[in-house]
């Protein structure tokens, strides 16, 4: 490992970007790219490693020198991936565990409830796609066995209705504290994240040095232009001056700069809002001014206090062009005690951060070599072997490897005859290296702890379904120190996302989420109501800015497969049991049951005899009417959307003779489609008769 460069230490909060001289600007970036090249020397080994693991991954295990002698040998080397489908099948897995949470708050009368809130995180979790961010996220983390992270910034592009701009960045793009211990970032002092941006980009993040952009970068650097510091020593100087020439190469191919943003922690004395009820703690932003702050006082007196001139721990930034421009250097718009962005790491054991590919590389590589051994032992296998009397042939070491070679010619002694040489017939191929290969393959199974049987590979025809679901399931248990760590990186990165809600959303807005079932869900947020008389509001509902809002992961089962099995158990309850109890005592029954459907169910049913009660009492239909409540496993009256059981029920006299279908044409077709099963007895006769 490279010897640490020393830097010149310095407060950076003292300094502005704004009016900053050009010796304290060389200064704070002659820091900042010691410190980037310090914690780039002690990651690089790491990294290299991470890069292997990937080339591992589409099977390549030889080195090129390995790859000439097999070259010389004549030999044909076989690259297998055997480790490709092992991985395929842990994401498999991870895709199917994958959770959902939900949103808990605490705050004021006009604060949002948590189930408004967790349909604006659905929304932004669909407009970013994040679901295949948190996979990917998973994926690269186990290959690479390197952190892996993903950011949440505010959208400033103005492309897209986004609000959020979440992305996974690329491996090594975020360099961690040197020292960190803790997957969860508590006991990170500094981050490092490099990423490439185009002019528009930087102007819209960086507009205080707009100038320096437009002037200097992506242009050609000399000399005289490099902010000289005596913190460096000739040879890193000429470094750095390389590293202006890359940049401007980087620029004309690419069309963007590559930005350096080292973020840290300060301590510094500042003012805070403090929430008097859930004494909850909000950085005053920086930007604001002091008449914004007294509105935003006066709009939650009782509410909000004002806290001025306490000693507080501030999120600084730093950032600089790879060529050594200075773009800002100021607290960073995010100040919640902690990152914006969530990290995972796939596994640690003794403070070392390893990746699943790590142990499976050699056991991978001993299958490849015995199966090019293999392979060009097939080559031969219907050739002969050849028994030679001493003194035979001329030279015997060049005949080998002429009979090592199909079709090769040899050449005996004149004394020699025929009776000297014979001929007996070969085996086949060398059948040790197929066992080696084989001893590799059970190797990488008990490593990896992914046995055939999570992939769908049966040990035998008449193997069980319920021995293979154990294999599978003791296969899957095997994942879950990796598993355990994504968890607590999804939380990480929700509890990310709605602290930044009230800095981002801070305007009027609808935000919609459609599920599954193509049905939406729509929250406003920040909206007024009541006006003074200078015509702004007097009062907001749904405020994002005044309460506390947390995640919590579902305790349960409720990933994707099991939801599924969950479903799977309320069509049999449906099936099988609700046909023999009395429909008076579905309700009782249904909310007794552990099953989310069969929950949800009773409440509809509930509603609808609530709903059927008022009717009564309101005289639209005959006291003794009793609705025939349908069974449809998605809870919802059949009656809405099915034009022949809406007919069905007005002639049996549970609906009155003047209602009217409300749920627009359908055809008998679209009714099929619809409601594949009408498992109400009382109406499936009847339907029958229709069609």
């Amino acid at each position: 490992m490279a010897k640490m460069r020393e830097y010149v230490e310095l407060d950076e909060s003292k300094y502005n970007v704004k009016s900053i001289s050009k010796e304290d600007e060389a200064r704070i970036v002659n820091k900042a790219i010691t410190i980037w090249r310090n914690t780039s020397d002690f990651w690089e080994p790491r990294l290299e490693a991470a890069a292997d693991n990937w080339k591992a991954l589409d099977g390549h295990c030889f080195t090129d020198s390995e790859l000439k002698r097999y070259e010389a040998e004549d030999k044909v080397p076989v690259e297998v991936p055997v480790i490709l489908t092992k991985i395929n099948a842990l994401t498999g897995f991870q895709r199917s565990i994958r959770k959902d949470g939900a949103v808990t708050t605490e705050g004021g009368e006009d604060a949002m409830s948590a189930e408004d809130v967790n349909v604006i995180l659905k929304s932004i979790r669909q407009n970013n796609n994040l679901d295949y961010i948190r996979s990917d996220t998973f994926l690269d983390g186990i290959v690479s066995g390197f952190p892996t992270f993903v950011w949440i910034d505010e959208d400033l592009n103005n492309q897209n209705d986004k609000d959020f701009y979440i992305e996974k960045d690329l491996l090594g793009g975020t360099l961690p504290d040197i020292n960190f211990t803790k997957t969860d970032m508590s006991d990170m002092t500094y981050l490092l994240r490099i990423r490439g941006l185009t002019k528009r980009q930087l102007k819209l993040y960086y507009p205080d040095a707009k100038d320096k952009i437009e002037k200097k970068c992506g242009k050609k650097n000399d000399e005289t232009s490099y902010p000289s510091d005596s913190s460096h020593d000739s040879d890193e100087r000429s470094d750095l001056l390389l590293t202006y020439d890359d940049s401007s190469d980087y620029y004309e191919k690419t069309g963007k700069i590559a930005v350096c943003e080292r973020l840290f922690f300060i301590e510094d004395r500042g003012d805070f809002f403090l929430d008097t009820e859930t004494e909850d703690v909000q950085v005053v932003p920086p930007d604001w001014a002091p008449e914004r702050v007294q509105a935003h006082l006066a709009e939650n007196q009782g509410i909000v206090e004002l806290i001025q001139d306490v000693e507080i721990q501030k999120l600084w930034v730093t950032t600089i062009t790879s060529d050594g421009i200075l773009l800002e250097n100021a607290p960073h718009n995010y100040q919640e005690g902690g990152f914006p962005c969530a990290m995972y790491v796939p596994m640690m054991f003794n403070n070392k951060i390893r990746g699943t590919v790590d142990y499976m590389k050699n056991s991978q590589k001993m299958n490849s070599i015995g199966r090019t051994e293999f392979v060009h032992s097939l080559r031969f296998a219907h050739d002969k072997l050849m028994i030679v009397k001493e003194g035979t042939l001329t030279d015997p070491m060049r005949a080998s490897v002429e009979k090592a070679k199909t079709g090769g010619v040899i050449e005996r002694t004149a004394e020699s005859d025929n009776e000297d040489i014979r001929f007996e017939s070969d085996q086949g191929g060398n059948q040790g290296f197929v066992d080696l290969s084989a001893v590799a393959m059970d190797d990488v199974d008990v490593i990896s702890g992914i046995h055939p049987a999570m992939m769908g590979v049966q040990e035998s025809a008449n193997e069980s379904k319920v021995a293979m679901d154990r294999r599978i399931g003791q296969s899957q248990i095997n994942q879950g120190l990796m598993i355990d760590n994504f968890g607590l990186f999804d939380v990480n990165l929700h509890r990310v996302i709605l602290k930044m809600l009230p800095y981002v959303l801070d305007y009027n807005a609808v935000r919609r989420y459609t599920d599954e079932n193509d049905r939406t869900q729509e929250v406003e947020v920040n909206s007024p109501q009541g006006f003074g008389v200078d015509g702004s509001p007097s009062s907001w509902i749904n405020r994002l800015d005044t309460a506390k809002y947390d995640y919590k992961q579902a305790q349960g089962d409720n990933s994707v497969s099991g939801r599924e099995q969950e479903n799977k158990m309320f069509v049999s309850l449906v099936s099988e049991s609700l046909r023999v109890i009395p429909q008076e005592f579905w309700v009782a029954f249904l909310q007794n049951v552990p099953n989310k459907h069969a929950q949800d169910f009773a409440a509809q049913i509930e509603k609808q005899e609530a709903q059927q009660q008022e009717a009564i009492n309101n005289g639209l239909i005959p006291p003794e009417t009793q609705t025939k409540l349908n069974l449809n496993i998605d809870g919802q009256d059949i009656q809405l959307n099915n034009p022949i059981i809406f007919d069905i029920l007005k002639r049996n006299g549970a609906l009155p003779q003047n209602a009217e279908y409300q749920g627009g044409e359908q055809s008998v077709g679209e009714v099929k489609q619809n409601n594949d099963v009408v498992q109400n007895q009382g109406v499936e006769q009847d339907v029958q008769m229709v069609k």
